[in-house]
């Protein structure tokens, strides 16, 4: 699996961050072109932290649960539960910050990428 970033969001939130929200992006334009996940006016993507574990397997659960809860400190994603099972607390993510997501956009656009 190859993990990057757009080097503008890593100056300005940091490497970790902007790794993790190149992959939200990425599943959350996936669930977009299958018509899936959509709730509250966003498409979402839902993920354990130990899930997240197996996708980044050089952090630690605790690393990841750090960067997540920076990234929604920052603003920049929404979490919420949409499971069918009262009792499953996975947790949903969604980007609401629409500069990144323009962002992402445009690079789709430009290589032809998640289409």
């Amino acid at each position: 699996m190859i993990h990057s970033f757009i080097v503008e969001l890593a100056v300005k939130f940091g490497e970790k961050q902007a790794i993790v929200l190149d992959r939200l992006a990425y599943w959350q334009k996936k669930n977009q072109l299958n018509d899936k996940n959509f709730f509250d006016g966003h498409y979402w993507t839902c993920n354990s932290i130990k899930s997240f574990q197996e996708i980044f397997p050089y952090w630690s659960l605790k690393q990841i649960r750090s960067i997540l809860d920076k990234i929604e400190e920052l603003n920049l994603i929404k979490t919420g539960n949409y499971n069918f099972s009262p009792w499953d607390r996975t947790k949903w993510y969604t980007i609401i910050d629409s500069a990144i997501l323009k962002s992402y956009e445009q690079i789709w656009n430009d290589y032809g990428v998640v289409r």
